[in-house]
């Protein structure tokens, strides 16, 4: 799969694309609309030009201009070939504007924009057609110094055009200051915020921040200070409607290196955070050191963690001898991954054989492979370095969350978790890879939605219809505590019966990762049977990950909702899984990107809903490295990709 990849089968096909795309670029929306205003905007869209040509000439004027890889996500040309027919169409269709399309070379790669003339066309078409869109400046002059985060909300904006489950009702604004009534408080200006109707009734706002990379930790730790000041600013004024789980904020990483464009060649800058040695070799060196990193930590732990200054004061020698035993090309002063890899095998000085050393490499490469979470099925060799370099970017994004927010702002942290208990999400996603990493930010959105509650009722854990539909909605976890979960499904059974589902994104939601971990602590045996907790995941692995590194004074805890043997210690697996099915045992939930997925395509191949029933891969892991902190999920993810979970994984199919 390469970047921008359009997929058709996760896009939904109920409508011609013409037509669900022209809805959203005017705003009008066929499926909530009866009788005469229906007749009355179905004609009016009719005599709106809607060829494909006209389409991509709206869409370049709402989006500033944007490069031909973000252009894919839209699912109007399958290929490069197709799409250069289309821009010459668009020529000719209008070429009595004269230069309709321009083209502005950004780093050897060209950014297709609307002229002067065409754009003003754009505009009328769309006033015609009774729009509250209209096209915005071309790019490229008001961004011209950066045009790479300049471009990047079209990652998200193309995307939500070309997904027909994205709601037709939405507003998408560019740099639009976010004030509230008390002047003290600092007001932010998001990179877009867009305002979309949330299953018909409730209109949300995501406040879209483009990280190219080249913001530290700081910075987005102030960013964050910022909007929680605002949103608490709105929240304590009762006149407000405004709700946190109707606000979030999404840290869209945009692919350095021109939307992903780039080709490596010979003296050309190498996007930032990306190794200059071959893809195989980044690979190797890159994913080694990690693990090793943490095999490093556990052997040390009675002399304390080794500095990266110690580490490399003992390579001498070692990495002239590596040369020449494994014959791999990269050169002399890279990455520190290289220096703390060949540290970290002291038996590798005595391997004389080429063949010795790279079955060496083959043995700890497969317990440590690049994490599926961080990346989406088929990966192809030319985007994977992307993909390397958005897990580096997403990391920094967590820790600023996690560590520099409450170091730097202690009072935002404490009103950060606050928000995300009630409702309040901060999202991290792949603007070149939406279709995997936006799946569950809205579930809703994407249609990811329909998939879960399609498997909760292949396997009987609900029956009946949906009756209410909320982004968020509050659930009682005992007598003293609640939490606001998002994505509220309430089905109604035929005796009258009510079940609560609710799903949360554990791979690229902050605030989820807390609510859940608030879910685990708080409830026990006696939870109630009427709701069930869906956590979306990138692997079982990263679920367990999870509990690692989130959940771990929990699993300490007797008699709290995390594993069926933790409930009920002499549990078989088959009284397990009857007790999950006909909710007497309140365990969440979890659902893996590719089985989402799976269910979207109509495959049959899928593992389904899994739940937890014991933690022995872990508490033999917490043995072995002794007391667990923030670097044992990755030591923990080394073990169960070598040795998978053995039993501790309960799918429910």
């Amino acid at each position: 799969m390469e970047l921008y990849s359009y997929d058709a089968s996760l896009a939904g096909s109920s409508y011609p694309k013409n037509w669900i795309i022209l809805q959203k670029l005017t705003g009008h929306c066929t499926d909530i609309l009866s009788g005469k205003e229906l007749e009355n905007i179905q004609q009016l869209l009719k005599n709106t030009p809607h060829r494909k040509q006209d389409i991509i000439l709206l869409c370049l004027a709402e989006s500033g201009g944007a490069f031909r890889k973000q252009m894919q996500y839209l699912g109007l040309f399958s290929n490069g070939v197709q799409y250069k027919q289309y821009m010459s169409l668009v020529k000719r269709s209008y070429a009595a504007l004269g230069n309709v399309i321009e083209q502005n070379s950004y780093d050897d790669k060209n950014f297709y924009y609307l002229s002067k003339e065409s754009a003003a066309l754009a505009d009328s078409i769309l006033q015609s057609a009774n729009s509250l869109k209209s096209s915005i400046p071309a790019l490229p002059f008001s961004h011209s110094e950066n045009m790479e985060h300049a471009a990047g909300f079209n990652d998200y904006l193309l995307y939500i055009l070309g997904n027909n489950h994205y709601p037709v009702i939405f507003r998408l604004c560019t740099e639009k200051a976010v004030r509230s009534d008390d002047d003290s408080v600092r007001y932010c200006v998001p990179d877009a915020t867009n305002t979309t109707l949330y299953a018909g009734k409730t209109l949300i706002d995501d406040f879209i921040e483009v990280h190219t990379g080249t913001q530290r930790a700081g910075v987005v730790a102030s960013k964050l200070e910022a909007y929680l000041n605002h949103l608490e600013c709105l929240n304590s004024n009762i006149e407000q409607t405004h709700t946190y789980e109707t606000a979030d904020i999404i840290f869209l990483i945009h692919p350095s290196g021109v939307c992903a464009n780039y080709r490596r060649i010979p003296g050309r800058r190498t996007p930032d955070g990306m190794s200059r040695y071959t893809v195989a070799d980044a690979d190797t060196l890159l994913n080694t050191a990690s693990l090793l990193l943490q095999e490093l930590q556990t052997r040390r732990l009675a002399d304390g963690f080794l500095t990266m200054r110690q580490v490399l004061k003992n390579c001498h020698g070692i990495y002239e001898h590596f040369l020449s035993a494994a014959g791999l090309e990269f050169r002399l002063q890279e990455i520190d991954a290289i220096y703390c890899l060949l540290t970290m095998i002291p038996e590798l000085t005595d391997m004389t054989s080429r063949v010795e050393l790279l079955e060496s490499f083959q043995d700890i490469l497969a317990v440590h492979e690049i994490p599926q979470d961080y990346c989406s099925e088929g990966i192809t060799d030319e985007s994977k370095d992307f993909y390397l370099v958005y897990r580096k970017q997403k990391k920094l994004i967590e820790n600023a969350i996690r560590r520099e927010l409450p170091a730097s702002y202690p009072i935002a942290a404490g009103s950060l978790k606050a928000a995300v208990l009630n409702g309040f999400s901060v999202y991290t996603v792949y603007g070149a890879d939406m279709y995997d990493t936006f799946l569950g930010v809205h579930p809703h959105f994407s249609g990811a939605y329909i998939a879960i509650l399609q498997y909760l009722f292949a396997y009987g854990i609900i029956s009946g219809n949906i009756c209410n539909v909320l982004p968020g909605h509050k659930a009682k976890l005992d007598e003293e505590h609640a939490v606001v979960f998002r994505n509220y499904y309430c089905i109604k059974d035929e005796d009258g019966c009510m079940t609560d589902v609710y799903i949360e994104d554990l791979s690229s939601d902050y605030g989820a990762r807390i609510r859940v971990r608030e879910y685990i602590a708080r409830t026990g045996i006696d939870a109630q049977r009427d709701m069930r907790l869906i956590c979306i995941v990138d692997s079982a692995a990263a679920a367990y990950n999870y509990l690692a590194e989130y959940c771990y004074n929990v699993l300490r805890k007797k008699g709290r909702c995390i594993t069926a043997k933790c409930l009920y210690p002499d549990i078989s697996v088959t009284q397990a899984k009857e007790m999950i099915l006909n909710g007497r045992l309140a365990l969440p939930l979890f659902i893996t990107k590719a089985d989402i997925k799976a269910a979207m395509r109509s495959l049959p191949e899928s593992n389904g809903l899994f739940a937890f029933f014991d933690t022995t891969v872990y508490q033999d892991a917490a043995r072995g490295y002794g007391r667990p902190d923030s670097k044992f999920p990755v030591f923990l993810n080394g073990i169960i990709t070598k040795n998978g979970m053995g039993g501790d994984i309960l799918y429910l199919n």
